[in-house]
């Protein structure tokens, strides 16, 4: 029982961590993607 409590608090801190960074991640990636087009570097369609 402990281990599944355990589990439990280790999955809410994992995904409060990590939401936040993978939102940053997201945004960073497509601000490159568009300065790469801008740049003339992305096929854009």
């Amino acid at each position: 029982m402990i281990g599944v409590i355990a589990f439990v608090i280790l999955a809410v801190v994992f995904a409060l961590v990590a939401y936040p960074c993978f939102e940053w991640g997201v945004a960073l990636l497509g601000r490159y993607a568009k300065w790469l087009e801008k740049k003339g570097w992305l096929p854009h369609d």
